[in-house]
């Protein structure tokens, strides 16, 4: 099965195609250059495999930064519907926990997402937090804080806390998040996804 994978846990996008969990395609894109890239996006692909051989598409649907959310989405829908292929998604919360629990075996995880500069979203949560928050949180629940694009600052933070954390700034992908979280895929009825911001 071949999946056109996307994913948009912080400024960029990621963008995977994968065979049967084999890595066929990798590559992020800048928030700026998104929507123009697309062209660019279905051009490489086209020099990998032929777009008919798409099974089906995946998505992460946030949270995230507001835009990159919305537009990731918006290309993962457009892309699904123009190939006429099943388009899944999975909230951003649990691919990263299910990153951890397969990379490292932690269970007892509290997932955060930076949604802007100082401002962040956990699991279950409604409201925006700051770090102090989270901090205080994985303290008195006794979990392990997984994230990607913390600032050196926040990370400094983290580790004066005496928290145990971990970084996947560097092995996020949509790739990862897909392959890892195929027990929990949603399948989307007539493109549409509910984005989670």
């Amino acid at each position: 099965m071949i999946v056109l994978a996307f994913s948009n846990i912080s400024n960029n996008l990621s963008v995977s195609l994968i065979d049967k969990d084999k890595l066929l395609l990798d590559f992020f894109i800048g928030m700026q250059n998104q929507l123009i890239m697309i062209s660019l996006i279905f051009e490489g692909i086209k020099k990998v495999i032929d777009k008919e051989k798409i099974d089906r598409v995946f998505v992460t649907n946030g949270p995230g930064y507001y835009t990159t959310t919305r537009i990731t989405c918006l290309i993962a829908q457009i892309t699904a519907f123009t190939l006429k292929k099943e388009l899944f998604f999975v909230d951003n919360f649990k691919a990263l926990k299910n990153i951890c629990f397969y990379i490292f075996g932690k269970q007892n995880t509290l997932p955060v997402i930076k949604i802007a500069s100082h401002r962040y979203r956990t699991e279950g949560s409604i409201e925006t937090t700051n770090l102090q928050e989270i901090i205080n949180l994985a303290q008195k629940e006794k979990k392990d804080i997984i994230f990607t694009d913390f600032s050196e600052k926040e990370k400094e933070m983290l580790r004066e806390s005496g928290v145990s954390f971990y970084d996947f700034s560097h092995i996020y992908r949509s790739s990862l998040a897909y392959i890892y979280s195929k027990n929990d895929l949603k399948k989307s009825e007539n493109y549409e996804i509910e984005v989670v911001y």
